[in-house]
């Protein structure tokens, strides 16, 4: 089914004659009859709008008057030019003149009279005055509990992060101050083994001997001794676990003349003097 244009429904909806046809469809066709009844209550509103029969509208401000004017002028201007061109500030046409006298509508009774021109930047001072006027917004939340979680997880992260970095690229590294290699001595019998043994100082300034042997077998257990150049004087750094150990160095010894590493068989009479039974030795070379 075709329905009726648009222009056929404005003209019913104002009560004008569009021949038998249009009204025949109409009597038949749902859409259309609402669509002329909307557009009719419409028309009626506007009929019924006449001045002093509705509420009392607040006028326009000045400041809104002295925008027009300004517009008006600007677009004569531009008008007077597009006339006279090359000719800058060309004064405006009459027709203009007469356009921008009439813009502006008659005071309805018992309006306010309208004052003087506001100054151009009077609507902006009144739009900041009004801002300023404006109630505080809400204020903001504190922090819960599961914000300062996350802030105390990211600063232990962060601290983790920065002692793994110092580690590794500031702290010093251990240093190797002598080494030595490890062999049977020579009146020893039945021993095989070997092993090294390195004079370390710390990042921290301990000094420790670090040893690695290939687990000559003993009877006893393997103690190891860092032996004076006179050869009398020994001290006892401890004991092989597995043919390896890291063992410190006590404090205020002078390794310079204790430089002899010595692995003996110690056997288990609780005589905690050298067994006389020395299985590996070698010299700190510094």
């Amino acid at each position: 089914m075709n329905h009726l244009d648009g222009e056929t429904i404005a003209l019913l909806a104002l009560g004008e004659d569009v021949g038998a046809d249009a009204r025949s469809h109409l009597d038949g066709c749902a859409r259309c009859r609402a669509e002329v009844a909307e557009l009719r209550a419409l028309t009626d509103a506007a009929r019924a709008a006449r001045p002093g029969s509705g509420p009392d509208l607040e006028p326009p401000s000045d400041a809104v008057w002295a925008r027009i004017r300004t517009r008006i002028d600007d677009d004569a201007g531009a008008g007077a030019a597009g006339e006279h061109p090359g000719v800058a500030g060309a004064e405006p046409s009459a027709a203009a003149t007469s356009r921008q006298a009439s813009v502006r509508p008659a005071s309805r009774p018992g309006a306010r009279p309208a004052g003087p021109p506001a100054e151009p930047g009077a609507s902006r001072s009144r739009a900041a005055a009004s801002s300023s006027t404006r109630p505080p917004g809400r204020r903001r939340r504190r922090p819960g509990a599961r914000t300062w979680s996350f802030l105390a997880g990211a600063v232990v992260a962060a601290l983790v992060v920065v002692a793994v970095v110092w580690t590794i690229a500031v702290r010093p590294t251990d240093q190797v101050l002598a080494s030595a290699h490890l062999a049977p001595l020579a009146s020893s019998t039945g021993s095989t083994g070997s092993g090294s043994a390195e004079l370390q100082r710390t990042a921290d300034g301990v000094e420790e001997l670090r040893l690695q042997t290939d687990g000559d077998r003993v009877r006893g257990y393997p103690e190891v001794w860092l032996i004076a150049k006179d050869g009398k004087r020994m001290v006892s750094l401890g004991t092989l676990q597995g043919g390896s150990a890291v063992l410190p160095v006590p404090a205020g010894l002078d390794v310079h003349d204790y430089a002899t590493v010595d692995v003996s068989d110690e056997p288990f009479d609780g005589n905690p003097a050298h067994s006389g039974d020395s299985i590996l030795r070698g010299s700190l070379a510094f």
